[in-house]
């Protein structure tokens, strides 16, 4: 019996854990802007909701 199936599921788990992370930190950043700031980056409330809502 060997050990990698195990590391390469515990490895894959972690990214999957870090990516959901970072998402949640962009997010929570972009949902702090106010509508002014989103425009001058080109992004709408609805596009910072959409992309809450497709991740």
């Amino acid at each position: 019996m060997t050990i990698l199936p195990l590391t390469t599921r515990l490895t894959s788990s972690l990214s999957l854990v870090t990516r959901a992370l970072k998402r949640r930190d962009v997010y929570r950043k972009l949902s702090e802007m106010d509508g002014h700031m989103l425009k001058d980056i080109g992004l709408s409330r609805l596009d910072v909701e959409a992309m809450r809502r497709m991740w």
